[in-house]
């Protein structure tokens, strides 16, 4: 008798502290504890059910041994699952982390490769204005080569392309004949992009999906949307000012 009531007042100390790990933010500390008062409690309940029917020696009992045993296995894969849901829950955040470390560096070197691809064609450069103007319609046409083999990053620097083409071909050939074939033909690639069967760009965003996913970045919905509407937005954007300055 005595040792019941030890035993129920030491569990419910232990319930008092699963309460304060949870209160604390150990709530796998928490369930793990209140699994152990739950496990013991049931095996105390069954004891006192054999012994009010057998006596003290119901502990001798096959059946009785059976059931314990049964008991104490379902308790024990009952424990197991609470420590499983909490490591899948960690090894999920863990992911998330590295994923959300993997798109910053992503971006960084992004944004490193855009700044070198500038380099030449900047106000930085040591080359000429003649040289800058060749190296920036060299980018113009690389890259409109290879968005109308549907590559997508060729695609969204396309915009830049031209306006910093423009911009030097209007440094460089002034406002004459030479600046106006050079716009022209900046008309021409933005009604060609206008035109142009986005089947391979399609492929290409998703196979960028396909190879993000399996680095664990961004997942296949976001990624698609955000792809597909900044292509869009750009060759809309792209296409209004191109209009626009040929009706001024």
């Amino acid at each position: 008798m005595i040792a019941n009531e030890q035993t129920t007042l030491s569990q419910s100390d232990q319930s008092v502290q699963a309460r304060y790990l949870s209160a604390t933010g150990d709530q796998e500390g928490a369930d793990l504890l209140n699994q152990q008062v739950s496990a013991a409690q049931e095996i105390q309940q069954l004891q006192d059910n054999w012994r009010s029917f057998l006596g003290d020696n119901f502990a001798d009992n096959v059946t009785y041994q059976q059931q314990l045993a049964d008991l104490e296995k379902t308790q024990n894969a009952e424990r197991l699952q609470i420590q499983q849901e909490y490591q899948e829950k960690a090894l999920e955040a863990q992911e998330e982390y590295q994923s959300e470390a993997n798109e910053k560096l992503e971006s960084v070197f992004d944004s490193l490769d855009t700044y070198e691809k500038g380099l030449t064609t900047s106000d930085a450069s040591p080359l000429s204005v003649a040289d800058q103007y060749k190296a920036a319609n060299d980018n113009l046409h690389t890259d409109y080569q290879a968005a109308l083999g549907g590559n997508y990053d060729a695609l969204a620097a396309l915009q830049t392309d031209m306006q910093t083409f423009l911009s030097l071909s209007q440094k460089y050939n002034g406002n004459g004949a030479a600046y106006v074939s050079d716009f022209n033909m900046v008309q021409t690639i933005v009604k060609a992009l206008g035109g142009m069967d986005l089947t391979k760009v399609q492929t290409d965003v998703l196979n960028k999906i396909q190879q993000e996913q399996s680095d664990g970045l961004a997942t296949l919905a976001s990624l698609l949307q955000d792809l597909l509407k900044t292509s869009v937005a750009q060759l809309q954007e792209t296409r209004f000012q191109a209009e626009k300055d040929a009706a001024a």
